[in-house]
């Protein structure tokens, strides 16, 4: 059976299990979808006959206890898609994306990395129907990856919608941010070594006091004090 008549089954009813089927869609790929919600064990072990790879788009906590009740005996492939946990029976597929509530147009599913780990050895040859980039690492590097891809995906996001509140209670509409935040994200992604500005990039000691000073909370204070201590920490 070639990789283009495989038969998939994806496991889950949330974001993950709902994008990555919306993708296998677009892709013209055979699958399947359940979850606890959709059917009984006995309907998953008869989706199970009928599968050749399955996508276990569930909780980081639910997996292992989920694969030994439910997946032990499946002969095919198992793939999760924790960009952290690591496992001895089941293979690792982390989408390099961030996923909200609205499907995507299938160019941007299309441009996601398929992160895998050096050890799954068939891995890439298992995803040669899907024209993603694939790239693989260490398992034992999954925690730091992860933890990458959470600090960079959310800390931002975090940030921004404070500072949305705090200018709109300024009287700064918060679709003025728009060119503001595509310009920095364009920067990031272009000059990723210039695209710090202002006292941070001059170190400014003295309008970055004033900023501190200004702000309304302590966990403000000392985030930007952080970020501060964090920019000399990696320039040395």
């Amino acid at each position: 059976m070639t990789q283009h008549n495989y038969r998939y089954l994806v496991i889950g009813s949330g974001r993950m299990a709902t994008h990555w089927s919306a993708y296998l869609d677009m892709l013209g790929l055979t699958f399947s979808q359940w979850s606890r919600a959709q059917g009984d064990a006995d309907s998953l072990v008869s989706r199970l006959e009928n599968t050749d790879l399955v996508f276990l788009a569930i909780s980081d906590d639910s997996l292992e206890t989920f694969y030994e009740t439910n997946l032990k005996y499946f002969s095919g492939p198992v793939y999760h898609f924790s960009g952290c946990h690591q496992s001895a029976d089941m293979r690792s597929c982390h989408p390099l994306m961030t996923f909200g509530t609205e499907l995507y147009a299938p160019e941007r599913y299309r441009a996601l990395t398929l992160v895998l780990e050096s050890e799954d050895t068939q891995g890439p040859s298992l995803f040669r129907a899907f024209p993603n980039p694939v790239c693989r690492i260490p398992a034992a590097s999954k925690p730091l990856y992860h933890a990458l891809c959470v600090m960079s995906c959310n800390f931002p996001q975090i940030i921004w919608r404070d500072t949305v509140k705090q200018f709109e209670q300024l009287g700064i509409a918060a679709d003025s941010l728009s060119a503001l935040l595509s310009v920095t994200v364009e920067n990031a992604l272009t000059i990723p070594g210039g695209s710090v500005t202002g006292p941070l990039a001059r170190n400014d000691t003295l309008t970055i006091e004033k900023n501190m000073q200004s702000l309304g909370s302590d966990a403000e204070k000392e985030l930007y004090q952080n970020f501060v201590r964090f920019m000399a920490d990696s320039a040395e």
